[in-house]
């Protein structure tokens, strides 16, 4: 060998081609694939673990909402079953005070009157209010109770 000559490197050697599967998915078919962070050796228990979990946590969270609807329900039903005894003994003190006619406070004494009865699910006529201060005064005693 010639000392001057250089040394003439040699090609790498190409990589073998990768197998192929055993056997190759039909057309169409879904192939599994790991998830990139999934967790390394989940075992069936704690899969069946993790679902019991889940499903109790999901069922509860299902139950808080529905209480918390029929909650709100029944709060908004007492407001608005106050505000109809409120507003009527409002009305009756704007008769007294002569703040509304007789007439006047007659027709919302009798819409509000029809309004209650059709919540109770009473026929309509079939009792009517007292007008305010007609009936006994504080200084009658009370009507003897028939037993």
């Amino acid at each position: 060998m010639d000392p001057n000559a250089q040394a003439v490197p040699m090609p790498p050697e190409p990589l073998p081609a990768p197998e192929p599967p055993p056997h190759p998915p039909e057309a169409g078919a879904i192939v599994p694939q790991a998830a990139p962070n999934a967790p390394v050796g989940l075992n069936k228990a704690q899969a069946r673990q993790d679902l019991i979990f889940n499903m109790v946590f999901l069922g509860l969270a299902i139950i808080g909402v529905a209480v918390v609807f029929s909650l709100l329900k029944y709060w908004t039903r007492r407001q608005t079953e106050d505000c109809d005894t409120s507003s009527l003994s409002s009305f009756r003190e704007m008769y007294e005070s002569g703040e509304l006619t007789e007439e006047e406070y007659e027709q919302i004494r009798n819409k509000m009157a029809a309004k209650l009865k059709g919540k109770l699910g009473i026929k309509p006529g079939a009792a009517t209010l007292p007008k305010p201060g007609v009936g006994r005064t504080e200084s009658e005693p009370p009507p003897e109770s028939a037993s």
